[in-house]
């Protein structure tokens, strides 16, 4: 994952390895310039989630949601100065992995808006700092559980995709 590959490249510029376990972005979770900071941003970040595994569950939810009428709309920051053509490569990777979904929104840096603008019900993401931002517009969260995050009595966490079937009442 995204932290390991973090690890191994601390590691590689002889970092001091995780100087502060309260956040959940590497930049931030480690002592590194601003040179190095940027290159792992630049050039190893946009590598490894080019090549990411799909979560188990994800396909077969997806398609049960589609059936069941649900709109899915993928809403990411990738963007263009990161990853170039951040629009097109993930679109083109959803396809490649058969990713169903309806529409799909990059260089998004407030999801929440985003999700107030497209009258989003529900909202799902593993990332803490999206989750109470869009939590506090109003709109039903589900947390994907990362394994950084500090879990919170009031997150409804999903570890398993097809959970999120369950907690919608899909059958």
């Amino acid at each position: 994952d995204m932290i390991k590959l973090a690890i191994q490249y601390d590691k590689s510029i002889k970092g001091k390895g995780i100087v502060n376990n309260n956040s959940y972005y590497p930049g931030q979770m480690f002592d590194w310039s601003t040179s190095e900071r940027d290159y792992f941003r630049k050039e190893l970040l946009p590598k490894f989630v080019s090549s990411a595994k799909i979560r188990d569950g994800v396909i077969e939810t997806l398609e049960t949601l589609k059936e069941k009428d649900y709109k899915i709309i993928i809403i990411t920051a990738r963007d263009d100065k990161r990853f170039g053509n951040a629009y097109l490569k993930t679109f083109n990777w959803l396809i490649e992995n058969k990713i169903p979904f309806d529409e799909l929104v990059t260089s998004c840096k407030e999801k929440d808006k985003v999700c107030l603008d497209l009258k989003i019900d529900y909202f799902l993401d593993d990332d803490i700092i999206n989750i109470d931002k869009v939590q506090k517009a109003g709109i039903k969260c589900f947390m994907i559980y990362n394994g950084y995050d500090f879990l919170r009595d009031d997150l409804d966490i999903i570890y398993n995709f097809k959970d999120l079937l369950k907690v919608l009442k899909v059958d």
